[in-house]
């Protein structure tokens, strides 16, 4: 969980990522669903999003914001975005800064409709 909360802008390495924990692969992915109820990929793109939510309340532009959090497609950023959330990043900033709070109520991604 660590090693993806450090490195969520790189491309999950599976295999990686089950030698540091000295699991395979599927005993990894057992790991995860059993402790977090989420595949390690499910929160690649939680991880990912919580940290767009908190660029997104930055001036930075959405493409960049996409980038940052380590997709190289900000259409790509967009649609997992809106999937999850429920709203377009452009949207989410909007309401954000209307209301000046998170527009999720403190929660940046509902992974359950990952």
């Amino acid at each position: 969980m660590q090693h993806i909360q450090e490195h969520y802008v790189q491309p999950l390495n599976m295999r990686e990522l089950a030698q540091m924990a000295n699991m395979s692969i599927a005993q990894l992915e057992r790991y995860f669903h059993k402790v977090f109820h989420l595949t390690p990929r499910q929160v690649l793109l939680k991880t990912r999003l919580d940290a767009a939510t908190a660029l997104l309340a930055t001036n930075e532009k959405v493409t960049d914001v996409a980038a940052l959090c380590g997709y190289t497609d900000h259409s790509t950023f967009t649609r997992q975005f809106k999937a999850t959330v429920g709203i377009t990043p452009t949207e989410y900033r909007a309401l954000w800064q209307s209301t000046g709070t998170r527009a999720d109520g403190g929660s940046a991604a509902n992974v359950s409709n990952v």
